[in-house]
């Protein structure tokens, strides 16, 4: 089970959010980057940010993560797609921008983190 980040298909966007991320104390060695999924309407190349979602819940990461993603939103234009994963079920998709509250986001990662254990 995994977060999978999308900063509105726009790969330099996503290494900046993987830079971001990283600087966290919290999510440090837990985020990596890689090639996301094929997507044919997508024009140039679809990279993705992922985060192990039980890393992130039990080493209390939550807040730390929602509030560097609505930090990162706020310095720019692109607001961040967060699609979490759980095996071959669908998909939760949460879309963030720059006037979300951390604390609601963080409440709603975890919310997600319990129903998908």
């Amino acid at each position: 089970m995994e977060l999978r980040f999308d900063v509105d298909g726009d790969h330099q966007q996503a290494l900046a959010l993987t830079r971001w991320l990283r600087d966290e104390r919290e999510l440090r060695g837990c985020v990596r980057h890689e090639p996301g999924r094929a997507d044919p309407e997508a024009m140039g190349t679809v990279s993705d940010i992922v985060v192990p979602l039980a890393a992130a819940f039990a080493s209390g990461a939550l807040t730390a993560l929602a509030e560097s993603l609505v930090t990162f939103v706020t310095t720019r234009r692109h607001g961040v797609t967060i699609e979490i994963a759980a095996g071959a079920g669908p998909a939760t998709r949460i879309t963030v921008t720059g006037g979300d509250d951390p604390a609601a986001l963080a409440e709603a990662l975890a919310r997600i983190a319990i129903n998908e254990r």
